[in-house]
Order: structure tokens, then C-alpha cells, then sequence
């Protein structure tokens, strides 16, 4: 509205005139925002993480109308701190989404292959001990915020790193779940009844790094691998 009746005004202007607050609001949103991608916590599931991606959607919107709305000039005063905030989120975000493959071998968890197996492998499926609730809230928890990223990723500069972060985890999960499909339909590597529950986890994980229609077939895979 204040772009329409000035005619796209620049930064210096605006910040220094009496709707200067209009801008400041703003841009102290977009900084509380990055906050929250920052700190939220895993263990405090996927309402908090979903909250999280949705401010990044948020900002991605206040950042492009903030900018077609005024002239923005880079050495301006808001220029300066919009160009700030638009690599602080990126790094941010990008730095959260890092953490995920970790968060999914925790809660997935894998034994050496052998004992010669290479430290750092991903070895195979260990079926010894039931799913570990928290680690699986942690996992979903991440997963839900980089699954609600897609609608702002490319446009805020970080959908090359999620579209390699949600392959590598595809290929751990896609490697995990065979591995547990053979230990329910053969009964070797582990427990069945624990092979079902983890098949059910990774389903669930899968959702969010493909889509429902993935995570359907591999239920079906499952029941079929149980009954067999």
C-alpha cells in the first residue's frame, strides 16, 4: 500500500520517514524468524518444526515483497540488513537440514556389515532392541521441516542443498528398508516382530522425504514380507 501511494520509495527515504515502523516490524519479524529456524528443538516433535519451516516460507515472502515493494539500494540502511537476513536464513536452514541424516541413523539404527566393514559405512539393518521413541520424534521432527521447505527452497537459495540432502536420505532409507524386508520375510539379521516396527518408522520417514503413495508401498511390501 505505502509502494503504491509513493511510487516504490526507496530504502534511505522510508527509514527515515514517519513510516519507518511499517519496514522495522518487518524486518524484525524476518530476524524472530530466523531465531526460531535456529534453535527450535527436536525433541519437542513436529508442531515446532513444522512452525519453524513455515517461518522460513514466511520470510521467503516478506523478503520478495519487501523488495518489489521498495527500492532497496545495498549500501541503504534496510538494504544492508535485508542482505544479511538473506544469508543468515540460507545458512540457517542449510545447517538444519544437515543434521538430518544423522538424526535418521539414530533412529534407524545399523550394525558393520562385518568386522572388517569401513568405520563410517552404514553397514546393515540392527533389529536387537526396539525403536527408540525420542530418536524417532527427533527424526520426524527434522524431516517434517525440510519436507514443508519446498514451496521456498529454490527461491530462497538453499533448493540445490535440500534436493541433495533429501537423495542421500532417500538411499539410506531406500538401503534400510530392503535390508529389514529381508529379516521379516526370512527371519535372519533379527527379530521379525522388531523388523515390522521399524519397516512402520521408515514408512512414516518416507512420507515426508518422498510422498504417501511411497510410504503406502512400502507398508504393503511389509505385510506381504511378514505373512510370507
Amino acid at each position: 500500500m505505502i509502494s503504491a501511494v509513493m511510487d516504490r520509495p526507496n530504502d534511505r527515504y522510508l527509514a527515515s520517514s514517519e513510516v519507518s515502523s511499517f519496514g522495522e516490524r518487518v524486518l524484525a519479524d524476518i530476524d524472530a524468524s530466523i531465531n526460531l529456524i535456529r534453535d527450535f528443538d527436536l525433541d519437542k516433535g513436529v508442531k515446532l518444526s513444522r512452525e519453524a519451516a513455515m517461518a522460513a516460507q514466511r520470510v521467503s515472502l516478506q523478503v520478495t515483497e519487501f523488495e518489489q515493494s521498495v527500492n532497496i539500494a545495498k549500501d541503504g540502511p534496510w538494504g544492508r540488513r535485508l542482505a544479511k537476513y538473506k544469508q543468515q536464513i540460507a545458512q540457517a536452514v542449510e545447517l538444519r537440514m544437515s543434521t538430518a541424516d544423522r538424526e535418521l541413523s539414530e533412529a534407524l539404527p545399523t550394525k558393520p556389515i562385518s568386522i572388517l566393514g569401513k568405520k563410517g559405512g552404514k553397514g546393515v539393518a540392527k533389529l536387537s532392541a526396539p525403536p527408540d521413541e525420542a530418536l524417532v520424534r527427533r527424526a520426524t521432527a527434522i524431516l517434517v521441516f525440510i519436507e514443508h521447505l519446498r514451496p521456498c527452497a529454490t527461491q530462497s537459495g538453499y533448493g540445490s542443498t535440500r534436493a541433495k540432502t533429501l537423495e542421500k536420505l532417500n538411499n539410506r532409507l531406500d538401503q534400510y528398508i530392503e535390508d529389514v524386508l529381508y529379516a521379516a520375510r526370512t527371519g535372519e539379521g533379527g527379530d521379525p516382530a522388531l523388523a515390522q516396527q521399524y519397516l512402520d518408522i521408515a514408512a512414516g520417514f518416507i512420507a515426508h522425504t518422498r510422498d504417501d503413495k511411497t510410504a503406502e508401498i512400502v507398508r504393503r511390501r511389509a505385510a506381504a514380507a511378514i505373512a510370507a
